[in-house]
């Protein structure tokens, strides 16, 4: 039966591409009889991260990629008024971080 495929394509950073050709090299090194290539050693490493280490890292990643610009978008989303927005960044900021007055205030000023 023959597998069928999505094709998947990914612009990688020079230097991330670099490093994953000095691992396809090492290996070919290691092993004349090896049978890989690019895209083969990319499908080894997704499945074998995503089996062992994805739950794990999951929130890590969450946090590392965060977009704090689409966050605010977001929950400042359908306020219309000067007041109501300055009451929903105070309370985003409450909500999101221990905050002292200062905070507040400079938040306050910087939006007058």
């Amino acid at each position: 039966m023959s597998e069928s495929k999505k094709v998947y394509h990914l612009i990688l950073k020079p230097e991330t591409g670099d490093k994953l050709q000095q691992m396809l090299d090492d290996l070919k090194n290691e092993s004349k009889f090896l049978k890989m290539n690019i895209t083969k050693l990319c499908e080894w490493i997704i499945d074998n991260y995503q089996n062992k280490y994805y739950q794990k890292e999951k929130q890590r990643i969450i946090e590392d990629h965060f977009n704090q610009k689409e966050f605010l978008k977001d929950a400042l989303g359908g306020l219309s008024a000067d007041e109501d927005v300055f009451k929903k960044i105070q309370d985003l900021i409450n909500k999101t971080k221990n905050t002292n007055g200062n905070r507040v205030e400079k938040v306050k000023n910087d939006i007058s």
